[in-house]
């Protein structure tokens, strides 16, 4: 077909090859022209269409097994999906199947992976098959593997060169090319040790680690050959690389990890040996040998071994005196044992160790006393301490004070290690050959410090005989059941059991009593405890006692003093201290118990103790203070009541001795004449400095006070300052009054620091030296030293901060102060911040002055500056600018004392307000208004919409280029204005003219008009901007604000896109499957975004037919776009399966809609069309049961292939060989497939079927998914045909001697079941029910002749049958009248059809056999045929006018001469002349047929198609229609209609138009005619059909296909 030259003078031939035979192999040949020699070559046909292993890769393969063998399969059935399904025959063995996989093509290949068995038994070609069941059918495809012996290289090597070494890597394989040992491989395989490179170390990290780590080591050794990239045997003998440490005579084998090599040539490749390090804590510090080994087997014995060395460095982890803390730990001890107790102890230069074992408190083992034992909790552990707990073990405790306990850190596990222990000393198991030394001692013992009171009185009740007892080192698990309380003579030693027992008075051990007796415990004791017993009424021994509490189990007593007395008594003697000339009150309490000798009262209360209270025994006269030393002592008693216990409260008026120090004074009882002794100390008051600081060269008066209590002559005061100068203040400038001193001066210096005042005096009574000292701070003057941000807008906001430590926000400052007292933070009181402006400060307390402004301290912290002074730090909120003036102000921060004793520190710097550039805080555009009030009410345009809101300082705003749309903005750093409430616009000076623009204004002009302004305040302004039409893309604008004539613009700019608001869109491709996933290109114009990142998401949305579209993205490269409106969008489609997504001959038409988000009025339209896989949407049997026709919803692809005959196993799944063996499907259309029955099917009606899964079957019209697999059912043919005809055979006589062989036929597809039925009689009917007899009803003569059948002689009897078939329809009933004859009589038999066409020849056709009676001689026999009309409805047959001979076996009727629609009869009646005394026996039989009319005839001369120009006529006729049975006289004529279609491809059709669209007048004659140009050229043909119709009969119809091009052609015609 083809010829092209090729460049270098070849050539290529295209041809098209011949059909033949299958399979089969030719020799072809090309000839260039006469005289050139052919080229032969030879072609193979394949046949492609049956299954077969096509290819063996590869085809040769070791008989050790383990090969993967790749077979290609052509057409293997699609029912085959699983590798389970399928089985490989090897030999005598089976393959393993590892893999299948299909690729779809012209012919279906699947790739087979199996793997081949161990067959060292097996050598050469090998026949192997793949089976598999298909169809109900086993498929067996046979291949060829090729199976050799791999080389021995060990036996080859053994004998070519002995001693030699076989390189690893080819002992399991053969070596490439071939199963032969080559000579050549001796060279490459065969090694001779001597050959080798002595190994040697050139890589070894690390060098050295600990000795108890195992440390990861890698090594790097060149020359060690024969190491090659196997996993499986690494080495000949040994199998593994041996690496060893040698310290001394102890080797220790290190553990390998890992192997590789480098370099091509395994003579000098260099291997790479990862191993662990041996772990062994007994190795002393140091650096040992590390061997690494290979051991080679030799042939044909032996070995040898090569080596190489390095050395590592063990480092025991951490060296040194451990130091443990406390050193001393103590032990809580009850009674002889101690142990139990919770000890902790940090170790330092103990760290924590780096190790692969857990580190757990098992690793530290403490020895004690013998013991070893764990600690119990790890609590830290770093890298140079380690603090653990652990419990001491129950141990004798006696001698064991000042012991040692030993710790030691293991760190592998004990078990794992034992044989290296046992090596060793056992000590020296541990990594720590050093010991920690705990002294180890015992809690004190119990002590009793204090009994209250220590004196009672006798025969008190036991509410006054309470004793409380407080004892130290107390064990805290003490309870009062394990003590006891005795009371001995005062001398006596106490011991348990010895004196008299007390009482305890309640259990608690730890005081809830008034008395400050908190307890004050440690790990196993507790000091301050207090015991509560019951002093005894009457002394046992004398008043003087001693109190003893032991504890009998540990043999031990603590004791007190204790006094019985019947006099007054005070367990508290008061000591009141008193400076002179502060006081002259002084209020002194008696406290403890005191009691009244001779059993008296006590006074309840104070109203009780008067003169005049006249109670019994409650004299408050008899007491008095003893207080004579004291110049003026007026004693005041009163008696109140505490606690059952008598308290005196007494008031002394004192006035001050002439000497300092202890008086003594006394509370007496004079009924019984006995005191309480007590005393007053008189002492110096401390001199007083006012301020006690002052600043450095400061201005003012420090006032120094002393008080001496006495008359003084003179006085004096040195001030020595920080650097030791010093002045002397003379006493001209003293102020000396009587009894102390007042001393006011300037301190003059320059330099911080304590200064020291010393007050000098001389006494005026005996002129004595009295002096006394205070101290003075001087201080620098306060400054601050930072403010940050040192300015703020005049609205108060700050920027950031980075050096601010607390409260950091845009309203907060930070300011430093030094030169301030160490003030505590949060003393929030002891600052005050003020900002001070040209008449008028604003202290910062929160409160807000009369303009609304306000500020507050927010916090306060003191810092150690670098030179160690204090450094306060003060965070302050920042209040608006008064009256929003920029400008400088003052910040002031003084420091507040709680008293009046320190100076004033103020300390001061500037802080400036500006004007900040006006700024946009928020935008938002509306494309409508709300009528009433602002633009946006409830979050919302005037249209019901969200505006689009932008947040950017300078914002970007999008505008429609037609203008109407409204600017939202709300704006800071503008003045607060004044808004004229009816104009909505600030009101401006009187001095502006129209010219001067004052107030707002929109540059440029053209951009837009600020029309109201709804807010105006120094934190924001919000204003409303009418955006006018532009034809510009994109203009800079901005807000300004001129609020007099002259003033600068205030300017807030922002930039305008404007868009077009026809927003367009464009999808590609238009049309993908139902279950989405397409990639679909949008193109969008006049959407425009704000930048390439912005979410597309958040600003468009994108649905196809309602359903959101699956992930936005920018289409490649159109993100730079996204400004312009212009770009492309990526979207998949979404899937439209949806309940209400409805489809269309498996098309659905959705609309793609893109929608801003922000604006649901820009949007705009594409069209996609969804395409559903193609359903089965009806499968039914055709009418015969021959095959079934199943149709689709729509076109399809006839499953990838364009013939229409193909296999069925590529649309349907062949299973349980429904179909029969060998079924056909034909593609009638691309929607119906017509499937023909093999052999032997066994499809019913209700039955279901599957679609094949692959290749599947796709729509025609666009992409889709393959048809689903989910089975359909096949249903019953709409209008079955009953079995028909039916035709019944048998004789219509026989004799005596005969059988009754009846035959009946019925044409049909499958097996029919026949019903047979006697009715003539009860005998025969009942043995043709129970018999089942099929289409042959045989009964011999020997069940006629038996009794209940004998009754059957010269008599007639119906036999009738009808036919099922497997759609359950039945056949007519065929009905045969038999006589049986008591004599013998031939047997006549018809051969004819139960109905005939008029236009049918008829032959009917008579045979006749002999009877079989005994006796009967055969001769010849004689027929006669007749016909005689039994009834008005069967007519009879003229034969003397048809001129037909009657004397025949055969009966001949010619066409056309019998009149249609009548039964007709004939009978034939056969003689056969008798013998002897035999008469002539005769035998007749009749038979009805049918003559039935015959199909009209529709014909069109001209052909079965044509092809005209458009500028032809068309003349179309069918005159050739006739109807055969048309006999002269008959009048009736047949009709004419014509129809026109245009046919696609069998698929579509639609009504034919003429040129101009309109429809075609065909017309109702014999002849159609069209003028040209009427019809117009169109891709498909136009299909005339005329309908041939006549009264009574059934209409049929001849069609003819018309081309119509534009061309101008020849017209053909074909006459017949």
């Amino acid at each position: 077909t083809s010829v092209v030259s090729l460049s270098g003078g070849g050539a290529q031939i295209t041809a098209t090859i011949p059909a033949a035979a299958l399979p089969r192999v030719l020799t072809m040949s090309v000839s260039l022209g006469p005289y050139s020699l052919p080229s032969a070559f030879t072609f193979t046909y394949k046949d492609c269409t049956q299954p077969a292993v096509v290819s063996v890769s590869p085809s040769r393969a070791v008989n050790l097994g383990g090969t993967s063998v790749l077979l290609k399969i052509q057409n293997l059935a699609s029912s085959v999906t699983d590798m389970s399904q399928i089985r490989v025959d090897f030999g005598d063995r089976q393959m393993t199947v590892s893999n299948l996989k299909r690729v779809d093509g012209d012919i279906l290949y699947a790739y087979l992976t199996v793997v081949t068995p161990a067959a060292s038994d097996l050598l050469g070609d090998i026949s192997a098959s793949v089976s598999y069941s298909a169809g109900g059918n086993t498929i067996s495809l046979p291949f060829v593997l090729n199976l050799f012996q791999p080389c021995n290289l060990k036996a080859f090597c053994t004998t070519s060169l002995p001693g030699s070494i076989v390189a690893v890597h080819v002992v399991k394989q053969s070596p490439p090319g071939s199963g032969d040992c080559l000579p050549e491989y001796q060279a490459k395989y065969c090694i001779l040790p001597s050959s080798f490179a002595a190994p040697k170390v050139d890589f070894f990290s690390p060098t050295k680690g600990l000795v108890a780590d195992g440390t990861p080591v890698t090594a790097t050794i060149s020359s060690f050959p024969a190491l090659e990239l196997t996993t499986d045997n690494l080495f000949l003998t040994s199998q593994a690389v041996r690496v060893y440490v040698t310290v001394g005579s102890l080797v220790s084998e290190c553990t390998v990890t890992s192997l590789a090599f480098t370099g091509s040539n395994f003579l000098t490749q260099k291997a790479t040996i990862g191993f662990n390090m041996i772990t062994d804590p007994t190795i002393l510090s140091g650096t040992y040998p590390v061997t690494f080994e290979a051991t080679y087997g030799i042939y044909p014995g032996g070995s040898v071994t090569l080596s190489a060395s390095s050395s590592f460095q063990f480092i025991r982890k951490v060296t040194g005196r451990i130091v443990a803390d406390p050193a001393t730990v103590p032990l809580s001890c009850i009674a002889s044992e101690c142990g139990g107790s919770s000890v902790w102890v940090r170790l330092t230069n103990f760290p924590y160790y780096s190790m692969q074992a857990p580190f757990s408190p098992s690793k530290i083992v403490v020895l004690f006393g013998g013991s070893v034992f764990n600690a119990t909790q790890i609590l830290t552990s770093t890298s140079t301490d380690t603090q653990v707990y652990f419990t001491m073990p129950q141990v004798v405790y006696s001698g064991y004070a000042g012991t040692f306990a030993t710790f030691s850190l293991a760190y592998y596990d004990f078990a794992a290690s034992a044989s290296i222990c046992q090596q060793r000393v056992a000590t020296l198991c541990f990594d720590r050959a050093a010991t920690v030394s705990i002294t180890v001692q015992a809690d004190p013992d119990p002590t009793l410090s204090e009994i209250f009171p220590s004196q009672v009185k006798k025969q008190s009740s036991d509410a006054n005989r309470l004793l409380s007892l407080t004892v130290s080192y107390l064990p805290k698990a003490v309870s009062v059941s394990d003590l006891e309380a005795r009371v001995v003579p005062r001398g006596t030693t106490c011991s348990p059991g010895g004196g008299t027992l007390l009482d305890f008075a309640g259990t608690p051990l730890v005081s809830t009593n008034p008395v400050d007796l908190v307890p004050a415990c440690t790990r196993r004791t507790c000091s301050k405890v207090a015991v509560y017993v019951l002093a005894p009424t009457v002394s046992p021994s004398g008043d003087q006692l001693s109190v003893c509490l032991c504890h009998p189990a540990m043999g031990k007593c603590v004791s007190g003093d204790l006094t019985m007395s019947d006099y007054l008594v005070s367990v508290d003697p008061p000591s009141v201290s008193v400076a002179l000339g502060t006081t002259s009150l002084v209020e002194v309490d008696i406290a403890g118990y005191i009691y009244v000798a001779g059993g008296g009262v006590s006074c309840p209360s104070v109203a009780d103790c008067t003169a005049s209270a006249g109670v019994t025994g409650c004299n408050c006269q008899r007491f008095h203070v003893d207080c004579s030393p004291v110049t003026l002592c007026a004693p005041q008693p009163t008696i109140t009541s505490f606690q059952n216990k008598s308290v005196f409260v007494i008031t002394l008026a004192l006035s001050p001795p002439q000497q300092l120090g202890v008086i003594p004074m006394s509370f007496v009882d004079q009924a019984t004449s006995t005191s309480i002794p007590f005393s007053v100390t008189f002492i110096q008051p401390t001199p007083t400095v006012v301020p006690i600081d002052f600043p450095a060269l400061g201005s003012g008066l420090v006032t120094v006070t002393a008080f001496w209590g006495l008359i003084l002559q003179s006085a004096g005061v040195r001030l020595t300052y920080p650097d030791n100068s010093f002045v002397t203040v003379s006493s001209s400038s003293l102020s000396v009054q009587s009894e102390y001193t007042q001393i006011q001066f300037t301190p003059s210096y320059s330099t911080v620091g304590t200064a020291k005042i010393k007050l000098n005096a001389t006494s005026g009574k005996d002129g004595s030296q009295l002096t006394t000292s205070i101290s003075l701070d001087i201080f620098s003057t306060p400054t601050v030293t930072a403010v940050e941000p040192s300015q703020a807008g005049v609205d108060g906001k700050v920027g950031s901060c980075t050096q601010c430590l607390k409260n950091v926000d845009d309203h907060t400052i930070s300011v430093w102060v030094s030169g301030f007292p160490y003030i505590d933070s949060g003393s929030l009181a002891a600052v005050k911040v003020l900002y001070v402006g040209s008449g008028w400060q604003l202290e910062c307390n929160g409160i807000a002055a009369s303009d609304g402004r306000s500020c507050m301290v927010r916090s306060v912290d003191t810092f150690e500056s670098q030179d160690g002074s204090p450094l306060l730090y003060v965070t302050v909120t920042v209040p608006a600018a008064k009256d929003s003036t920029a400008g400088s102000v003052s910040l002031q921060v003084e420091y507040v004392s709680s008293d009046a004793t320190r100076s004033a520190r103020i300390a001061t710097t500037s802080f400036s307000y500006v004007q900040m550039p006006p700024m946009f805080l928020s935008a938002a555009v509306c494309s409508s208004c709300n009528t009433a009030g602002p633009c946006i009410v409830g979050g919302v345009c005037g249209d019901g919409r969200q505006p689009v809101y932008l947040t950017d300082a300078s914002p970007t705003i999008r505008a429609p280029s037609g203008g109407g749309a409204t600017l939202v903005a709300e704006l800071a750093n503008y003045p607060a204005l004044v808004i004229d409430p009816t104009t909505k616009l600030p009101v401006v000076p009187t001095t502006c003219a129209a010219s001067d623009l004052c107030g707002f204004s929109l540059n440029p002009q053209s951009a837009g008009t600020v029309t109201r302004v709804w807010s105006s305040s120094i934190q924001s302004t919000r204003i409303e901007v009418s955006l006018l039409a532009s034809s510009l893309s994109s203009t800079a604008a901005s807000i300004l604000l001129r609020t007099s004539p002259k003033s600068d613009d205030l300017t807030a700019r922002f930039i305008i896109n404007y868009y077009n608001s026809q927003l367009t869109l464009s999808a590609s491709p238009t049309q993908g499957p139902a279950e989405g996933g397409t990639s679909i290109t949008l193109q969008v114009t006049n959407f425009l975004l704000l930048s390439a990142s912005t979410s597309l998401d958040d600003v468009m949305s994108i649905t196809f037919g309602g359903q959101p579209a699956v992930g936005i993205a920018f289409a490649s490269g159109s993100a730079a776009s996204a400004k312009s409106g212009s770009y492309g969008l990526v979207v998949a489609t979404p899937s439209y399966t949806c309940t209400g997504c409805t489809f269309t001959s498996g098309v659905a038409d959705v609309q793609v809609l893109l929608t801003a988000v922000s604006d649901s009025s820009m949007s705009s339209t594409a069209s996609f069309r969804y395409i559903q896989a193609p359903q089965v949407s009806s499968s039914r049997f055709n009418q015969a049961g021959t095959g079934i026709t199943i149709t689709f919803d729509q076109a399809t692809d006839r499953a990838g292939t364009t013939a229409s005959l193909i296999d069925c196993g590529l649309v349907l799944q062949l299973t349980a060989n429904l179909l029969g063996r060998g079924p056909s499907c034909t593609w009638e259309s691309s929607t119906v497939l017509l499937v023909t029955f093999g052999t032997d099917p066994t499809l019913v009606p209700n039955n279901q079927l599957s679609l094949a899964s692959r290749p599947g079957v796709r729509s025609r019209i666009g992409p889709s998914s393959a048809a689903a697999t989910t089975p359909f059912t096949v249903l019953a043919p709409l209008s079955a045909s009953r079995p028909a005809p039916i035709t019944l055979k048998g004789p219509a006589q026989i004799d005596i001697c005969s059988d009754l062989q009846l035959v009946v036929s019925v044409p049909s597809p499958r097996a029919l079941t026949y019903t047979w039925d006697c009715p003539s009689d009860a005998n025969f009917q009942a043995l043709l029910r129970s018999s089942g007899f099929g289409s042959t009803l045989y009964i011999p003569k020997t069940t006629l002749v038996q009794s209940q059948y004998a009754t059957w002689l010269d008599l007639t009897y119906t036999f009738t049958v009808y036919a099922t078939d497997f759609f359950g329809l039945q056949s007519d009933l065929a009905t045969i009248q038999v006589y049986r004859k008591s004599s013998p009589a031939p047997q006549i038999s018809f051969f004819g059809l139960p109905s005939y066409s008029s236009q049918d020849d008829i032959l009917l056709r008579g045979e006749a056999s002999f009877s079989s009676c005994a006796g009967i001689t055969p001769s010849q026999l004689s027929f006669q045929w007749s016909s005689t009309a039994p009834s008005s409805t069967v007519r009879a047959v003229s034969f003397a006018k048809l001129g037909v001979s009657t004397k025949q076996a055969q009966l001949y009727i010619p066409k056309g001469n019998l009149q249609p629609s009548y039964t007709y009869i004939v009978s034939l009646e056969v003689s056969m002349p008798g013998t002897g005394s035999t008469a002539t026996m005769r035998s007749s039989k009749s038979m009805n047929f049918f003559v039935k009319q015959s199909a009209l005839v529709a014909r069109i001369s001209g052909g079965a198609f044509a092809k005209i120009s458009t500028a032809s006529s068309l003349s179309i006729s069918a005159s050739g229609s006739y109807d055969p049975d048309q006999v002269a006289g008959d009048n009736t004529t047949i009709a004419f209609s014509w129809s026109c279609s245009i046919s696609y491809d069998g698929v579509y059709s639609q009504a034919c138009t003429d040129s101009g669209g309109n429809s075609l007048s065909l017309g109702t004659s014999s002849v159609l005619s069209l003028n040209a140009g009427t019809l117009a050229a169109v891709s498909a043909p136009y299909v005339f059909t005329v309908t041939v119709s006549k009264s009574g009969r059934s209409p049929v119809t001849a069609s003819q296909s018309i081309t119509v091009t534009a061309l101008i052609i020849p017209r053909i015609s074909i006459s017949q």
